[in-house]
């Protein structure tokens, strides 16, 4: 053993900021003040297999927001019938607060992801 430690969750513990608040169907949501990594795999996933130009997909959209808030959040929300533009308009938020749209940036997120435009329906 070297002796040296580095415990990284006090470390992360002392960088944490504070969440970002949202509110949707009468809930209030945390979501971490930087991208997670599920979230980036995901767009990172969908990045590769589509052209520049091209747009997410209503399956992608999906992917992207379980990724976000969970399986059984989403499915609450479907229950409690929340619209695709409404969907559309959560994403949309998220991608752009945490810098993944051109528009506002997370100084945190080292990775701008062009391909990934602001969601629509499908075509």
């Amino acid at each position: 053993m070297s002796g040296q430690f580095k415990d990284f969750d006090a470390a992360w513990a002392e960088q944490q900021d504070e969440p970002i608040k949202v509110k949707i169907r009468d809930k209030e949501y945390d979501l971490p003040s930087s991208v997670s990594a599920a979230f980036m795999l995901e767009v990172t996933k969908i990045s590769s297999r589509k052209g520049s130009e091209d747009n997410l997909t209503t399956a992608d959209m999906g992917v992207l927001l379980n990724a976000l808030f969970g399986k059984v959040v989403i499915e609450d929300w479907l229950e409690q019938g929340i619209s695709l533009p409404q969907l559309n308009d959560i994403l949309s938020y998220v991608l752009e607060i945490y810098g993944l749209t051109g528009g506002g940036a997370d100084p945190k997120a080292t990775s701008k992801v062009d391909s990934i435009e602001k969601p629509v329906k499908d075509k």
